[in-house]
């Protein structure tokens, strides 16, 4: 302080260069982030992400963003884009792959795509040796979170029951691991044909208290969901799903993540990539849990409404 008061010329140079700083900060221009957003399809949920994303791009208070959304069979015409656009946003598995397929070098980053799905598409079209230019948010949960829940909304239930088919037995050890780490015990059964299914399901649920619904389209789809429920409602063995509409047709509970609050994550990972850079494909950041109360009272299940529940999961997700 004294050097400042005895040294006028000193004061007055170090006055100049924080007034220079100063006015080179305030006229610095706003980041500018040009986005496209690819649509696999012309639906209400697909236009609710877009306009989601862009809206959250606009509000970002210092960046400017132009925002062009555009359907799958336009992918092409991006090329043509004036000025070119820094990263393209996916927005389903055929827009994903629609994407992976064509000759456009910018970021891609997909959304709403299963991890099974996006891997698969990335290891067929070579983007997979890209991890920073073709990345993703997946649509479904981790492991880790899903064992999470179990363990807060189903305390006494610790033997958790898995149907593995042809798209998800390569998931085992890590469902084994996020098993373990909540003190659960995983039982994984293999449902080698669709022949195999209900026995399998019969099997898995003698061994288990719990049924956890891994997403494999050979084993939850239209045709089985009702036969797997029907059966693991008579052995009084709660399921675990990964979709509310599976609550709604008679599983317990799930976590999931709504379209919405995959866009908002969209949104801040475009805001945070650095330049023609992506984080790594990554699980959704925001979720929700629904929870059938109905099965609950039907199953003597004593269960915690879902707001707490899904507080309860969060906190001990950021807990140390």
């Amino acid at each position: 302080m004294r050097l400042f008061l005895k040294s006028r010329p000193l004061f007055h140079a170090f006055r100049g260069i924080a007034l220079g700083l100063a006015l080179s900060l305030s006229v610095t221009p706003a980041l500018a982030l040009q986005v496209v957003i690819v649509l696999s399809e012309n639906a209400a949920t697909y236009h609710e992400i877009a306009n989601t994303i862009k809206d959250d791009l606009t509000a970002a208070s210092k960046m400017k963003h132009g925002v062009t959304v555009l359907q799958i069979a336009s992918v092409e015409s991006i090329q043509k884009i004036e000025p070119a656009p820094d990263v393209v946003v996916a927005v389903g598995v055929k827009a994903s792959q629609a994407l992976a397929a064509s000759d456009l070098k910018m970021p891609v980053l997909s959304i709403l795509v299963p991890r099974a799905s996006f891997e698969k598409i990335a290891r067929h079209s070579g983007r997979g040796r890209e991890p920073r230019k073709f990345s993703a948010i997946y649509l479904d949960q981790p492991w880790s979170r899903q064992m999470r829940l179990i363990r807060l909304a189903l305390p006494g239930r610790n033997r958790v029951g898995v149907l593995l088919g042809a798209e998800s037995q390569e998931q085992v050890a890590a469902l084994l691991d996020a098993a373990s780490e909540q003190n659960l015990q995983l039982l994984a059964t293999a449902v080698e044909t669709a022949d195999g299914l209900l026995p399998a399901l019969g099997k898995a649920l003698e061994e288990s208290d719990v049924l956890l619904a891994v997403p494999d389209n050979q084993i939850f789809n239209s045709g089985t969901l009702q036969n797997v429920l029907l059966t693991s409602y008579r052995y009084h063995d709660p399921v675990v799903a990964f979709s509310p509409a599976y609550v709604r047709a008679g599983a317990l509970l799930s976590v999931h993540s709504l379209p919405v609050q995959l866009a908002h994550h969209a949104a801040e990972v475009l805001q945070h990539a650095a330049t023609a850079m992506l984080p790594p494909p990554q699980y959704p950041k925001y979720f929700a849990v629904s929870v059938n109360l109905h099965v609950a009272r039907s199953l003597g299940l004593q269960i915690e409404d879902e707001l707490l529940l899904e507080r309860r999961l969060k906190e001990a997700e950021v807990a140390p």
